[in-house]
């Protein structure tokens, strides 16, 4: 999202350390140095309207909470 840093995939079985939030309607990827030296970065992402969840995912122009499934347009 800030940094331009190539996403690399984690090693087999571990979660990703990059983050997913939807940003002005787009989607849009953290590195985890970002995360870590920007903790702030969430506060332009949208929120689920359900639960509050901010780590939302796009998808076919759907916003997804992975938190409790809720999605929307």
């Amino acid at each position: 999202m800030r940094c331009g840093r190539v996403q690399e995939d984690p090693p087999q079985g571990k979660p990703s350390p990059w983050a997913r939030a939807v940003v002005s309607g787009e989607q849009v990827l953290m590195c985890p140095v970002c995360q870590s030296e920007q903790p702030d970065w969430l506060d332009a992402a949208e929120r689920c309207p359900n639960c509050g969840y901010k780590k939302l995912t796009l998808k076919l122009g759907f916003r997804v909470c992975p938190k409790c499934g809720h999605s929307w347009e």
